[in-house]
């Protein structure tokens, strides 16, 4: 599980890049558990980001699934919701 905090926003997304990429490719776990629980902002290039790591994850037979959203976040992952996938490897609260 990866867990982050604070505001995701371009300050901070060459992190977000550098730990989703160490996430995705971890091959010894399958599904990839992304903490948002205590994050209280979120820009659309770390969606993005995200988006991405879960696209990635795919191609190498694993699962992304963000959890935790509340707030803000919450509301901006809505409608990112169709890049995030349903069910597991998808968005839930």
């Amino acid at each position: 599980m990866a867990r982050i905090g604070g505001d995701l926003d371009l300050v901070v997304s060459a992190d977000l890049r550098r730990r989703l990429d160490h996430a995705v490719s971890d091959d010894t776990v399958t599904t990839v558990l992304l903490d948002l629980s205590e994050v209280g902002f979120v820009d659309a290039h770390c969606i993005g980001l995200i988006v991405s790591a879960r696209t990635e994850a795919a191609k190498r037979g694993r699962t992304l699934e963000v959890v935790g959203l509340q707030g803000l976040p919450a509301r901006v992952f809505r409608p990112a919701r169709a890049g995030l996938g349903d069910g597991p490897a998808g968005v839930r609260r």
